[in-house]
């Protein structure tokens, strides 16, 4: 655990040194090799204590040894030299193993101030290893001080949770055991220590405590039922990967002196390479980082999941790398758990349903402070138990025995001893487990347990299932009278010329049939709803709700409907609360409210009367006028069914005396049951499409309005929700502020040159392809649409392709895009620039794209920034006011641009990148805000 006293270690190390080694780089280093040198003897006194030899410091190295270093006959001058002559003996010293000697070569004291070294050598001495947290923690908090860790997404695991992990998961002498992420190797460690504990005499009695942290060292008799022989085939059966070659080397170090003779820690990217991809592990453990780099991770294709989020890909490459009868525990963000996006369902389907998940704990937010505050679970894997059940467990902790803030203290609350018991029960023996519980349901920690079948979670509510069959079957009937009409339309025009219209109507009509499961096409959309309501409403409902196929739904609606599901494995969603409010009543909206339709009417433009009085319509205010038919408070609903297909919210309050037209629902919800402003909410993240008539003019008319199914919750949820959601929105709002408003600029020096565009680079297009050149796949071919894409970093939705023939062709006569150059579009969206950030094979548009290469004088992330502060995208027009509908070559050329020196250019970079990064963080807060508005809404619907 990094607590206060090995905080202050460091922190008084780092303060020893700075004054001789300002460079926090040199710092780590020396701290690193002083530490590993003091352990390496504490090894030895280890050995010495059971009357065995050293390892480390013998033969020519004794005299070199840490106590023979800090002994107090030894003078300051005399110190150092020793200290210089100690490492520079480890290097050559040939008893001591490779990985030793290859972490102090070229090693070396940077300063001789024997004062300085004096008193850091006195700190080091501080240090003690007594079990293998002091490494981690020590070079962990190292990292933390440069502020490493936060870049990388990597936090220390406490030890109390790998422990945990390790126990619930029970590697055996046999398994094979990988973490593909292991920083210092602590899963790797604890992993062998409970290895060797379940072959000690007297294990059953000694088994590992978890009331709370306890120092331990590793004594010599552990394991004594193992043959020399087990303990090799353990040490080479346990593996680690790292990318980062300084954690490979203190990982590899850690196991070393946990006697590992070669402990096998590999340089590799778990990610982004697959030269070890056909290793397979029957026990993973694993924290992986979840940080996911600006622009997503560029993984290989032998992913099940093709996703470029860390922490999924992380997750798949765990399920992919098990043996048939494999076992894991890994930490997940939490929205692995229950964000709704492809990627995070497509997984937690996997995992439920094939991948083997037995067991998922929720672990308080906080519980990696002080590195982070971040909310996580544990998923636990087990294909074994997974086949022969369908129950999943689900626990939640609510505290591990350490105070949830940056201290973390030693505290008395700790739910992992019991949390632990619990799931060793339910992996072991499930009927006893069932019966314990019923037994001791009303205690406490019952409370925080949750035993579910799989189906349970892919679960729909009745509303849903109808709702989502409903609205498949719907969009399937208006394509076919949009089809129609267009054959009705073509026909009254060209009588002899409908042929076309006529085959996409009758293709549309198959389509409908063979989709829906209807024979006939209904006259009418009441017809076609009467349909639904008779034949397949009992059915959704049935496969949604229970998951049970009656045959009665086609396989397009039972895909549509299993496409709704995202199996959440929110402990939350399970909760007591959350099961009650499944039976909040949900009542139609006729019932709720008084409507006021017959009084409001339209005025036509040329007939109003400017005044002081607001004119609602459908979307807010549309004028003023100088009368009033309203004067009190209000819910408007706007009747264009066209605004809520498009997903626009046009539900709103009116107040005060006003005007509302004809395109405005007036509603007056009932005080004693409905707060206006909970209606609101609920309407305006309502899918409204299947209470939306008409095809050719859809409209949410008022027989349909107060038909709509509202929940109703006891008035003080109802105000929660408000003001949960106002808070929410007041963030979002800040964040689309940041967004939309930042431009990149700067202040122009007049000491600056002035030159044109043509001064500093070439600008040109592409080669032109002609339309019969695209192929379905290959190199990818860009046009302003992909360009906008990338630039406000989205996934990109590739859909032209060309040749590599002929994108070789062009590479090698014309040249291609390469990283560091600049497109900007010119068509369309004008303005929009995006500046190449590797080397991928692409290709783009002639006329739609402008390539700028071949730089001179000018930093080519100072000039994209340049052509953004140029073009104003409200309104498409340069900065000096000449507007075009396209911007040619020529054109852009005669552009003047400031030109700063160099190096100013390269401190304006550094300085809007800062900025950027802060954009980019208000857009994951920003998403993060509208998951949670979700959340909210979910939870008052029950799902």
């Amino acid at each position: 655990m990094l607590n206060k006293d090995i905080k202050k270690k460091i922190d008084d190390a780092r303060d020893t040194l700075v004054g001789v080694l300002p460079l926090p780089t040199d710092q780590i280093e020396i701290i690193t090799i002083a530490l590993i040198y003091k352990f390496m003897d504490d090894q030895d006194e280890e050995l010495r204590q059971v009357g065995l030899n050293e390892k480390f410091f013998t033969a020519e190295l004794k005299e070199f040894s840490w106590q023979q270093l800090m002994s107090n006959q030894l003078s300051a001058d005399s110190r150092v030299t020793k200290f210089i002559n100690g490492i520079e003996a480890i290097q050559k010293a040939k008893h001591i193993p490779a990985l030793f000697r290859e972490i102090f070569l070229n090693a070396f004291l940077k300063f001789r101030d024997a004062k300085v070294l004096q008193r850091f050598l006195d700190l080091i001495d501080g240090f003690k290893y007594d079990h293998s947290e002091e490494l981690g923690n020590a070079f962990e908090y190292l990292l933390k001080t440069m502020g490493a860790q936060g870049d990388n997404g990597q936090f220390r695991t406490p030890r109390n949770i790998i422990d945990f992990m390790v126990a619930v998961v029970d590697p055996t002498k046999d398994e094979t055991i990988l973490d593909p992420a292991c920083g210092t190797g602590g899963f790797l460690v604890s992993a062998f220590k409970h290895i060797l504990r379940r072959n000690t005499e007297g294990y059953e009695t000694a088994k590992i405590e978890l009331e709370n942290y306890v120092a331990e060292g590793i004594p010599v008799y552990w394991g004594a039922k193992l043959s020399s022989s087990q303990r090799n085939a353990i040490e080479k059966n346990i593996a680690g990967y790292d990318n980062t070659p300084l954690m490979v080397r203190l990982a590899r170090v850690n196991l070393y002196l946990h006697h590992f003779g070669n402990p096998q820690i590999h340089e590799y990217n778990t990610l982004n390479t697959d030269t070890r991809w056909k290793d397979k592990y029957d026990c993973i453990l694993a924290n992986p980082p979840f940080m996911t780099p600006k622009g997503g991770i560029d993984p290989h294709d032998k992913f099940r999941i093709q996703a470029n989020r860390t922490e999924i890909l992380f997750a798949s490459y765990i399920l992919q790398h098990l043996n048939p009868d494999g076992k894991a525990g890994f930490v997940v963000p939490e929205g692995i758990i229950f964000q709704t996006s492809g990627d995070y369902v497509q997984l937690r389907n996997w995992m439920i349903y094939e991948a083997g998940l037995w067991a998922v704990v929720s672990l308080p937010a906080q519980i990696f402070q002080p590195y982070s505050g971040v909310k996580t679970s544990i998923i636990f894997i087990d294909r074994e138990i997974a086949r022969q059940r369908k129950e999943i467990l689900l626990v939640k902790v609510d505290n591990d025995g350490f105070s949830l803030n940056t201290n973390r203290n030693e505290i008395k609350e700790n739910d992992l001893p019991e949390a632990l018991n619990w799931l060793e029960l339910c992996k072991t023996d499930l009927p006893r487990f069932v019966k314990s519980f019923e037994v001791n349901k009303d205690n406490a920690f019952s409370k925080k347990i949750r035993l579910l079948h799989r189906d349970e979670f892919a679960r729909l509510d009745n509303y849903k299932a109808t709702s989502s069959a409903y609205s498949f079957c719907k969009k399937q009937y208006e394509k076919t009278l949009k089809a129609k009409e267009e054959l009705e339309t073509k026909l009254e025009v060209e009588p002899d010329n409908g042929i076309k219209a006529k085959e996409k109507y009758e293709r549309q009509v198959s389509d409908f049939y063979k989709q829906t499961g209807i024979n006939f096409l209904p006259d009418t959309e009441d017809k076609h709803k009467e349909w639904f309501e008779e034949n397949i409403k009992v059915a959704a409902i049935e496969y949604g709700v229970n998951l049970n196929n009656i045959n009665k739904l086609t396989k397009e609606l039972l895909d549509f409907i299993d496409w709704q599901r995202d199996y959440n494995l929110s402990f939350d969603k399970f909760s007591k609360s959350e099961q009650e409010s499944k039976h909040y009543d949900l009542v139609p909206l006729g019932e709720l409210c008084e409507i006021f339709d017959s009084i409001r009417k339209p005025i036509k433009e040329s007939e109003r009367v400017k005044g002081i009085f607001p004119y609602y319509g459908a979307t807010g205010i549309v004028d003023y006028v100088n009368e009033f038919l309203f004067d009190d408070r209000f819910v408007l609903v706007g009747e264009d069914g066209a605004k809520w297909l498009s997903g626009e919210k046009t539900a709103f309050i009116a107040e005060g005396k006003f005007w509302a037209n004809n395109h405005v629902h007036v509603l007056k919800p009932k005080k004693e049951i409905l707060i206006d402003t909970y209606l609101v909410e609920i309407l305006n993240q309502l899918d409204l499409s299947q209470y939306i008539t008409g095809v050719t003019v859809p409209k949410l008319n008022q027989e349909k309005l107060k038909s709509i199914p509202i929940p109703i919750p006891p008035l003080e949820i109802q105000q929660k929700v408000v003001d949960d959601l106002k808070h929410i929105y007041k963030l979002i709002e800040g964040c689309n502020l940041l967004n939309e408003n930042y431009n990149p600029v700067f202040e122009v020096e007049e000491c600056w040159v002035t030159v044109s565009l043509n001064d500093v680079c070439e600008i040109t297009s592409s080669k032109r392809i002609f339309q019969s050149e695209y192929v379905s796949s290959g190199v990818p071919f860009f046009r302003t649409k992909e360009i906008v894409e990338l630039s406000n970093n989205e996934p990109i939705s590739l859909e032209l392709f060309i040749t590599q023939e002929r994108y070789d062709d062009i590479k090698k006569n014309f040249g291609v895009p390469e990283k560091g150059d600049i497109l900007l579009s010119a068509v369309g969206t004008i303005g929009v620039s995006w500046l190449v950030s590797d080397d991928s094979p692409f290709y783009f548009k002639d006329g739609n794209l402008l390539w700028f290469r071949n730089f001179k004088n000018i930093n080519s992330t100072f000039l994209k920034y340049v052509l953004d502060s140029i073009f104003n995208q409200k309104n498409n027009a340069l900065s000096f006011g000449a507007a075009y509908n396209a911007l040619t070559i020529v054109k852009l050329k005669q552009v003047s641009i400031p030109l700063p020196p160099i190096e100013a250019q390269e401190k304006i970079v550094k300085d809007i990148s800062i900025d950027l990064e802060a954009i980019h963080q208000a857009k994951k807060l920003k998403e993060k805000m509208q998951l949670k508005i979700k959340f909210i809404i979910d939870k008052v619907w029950g799902r």
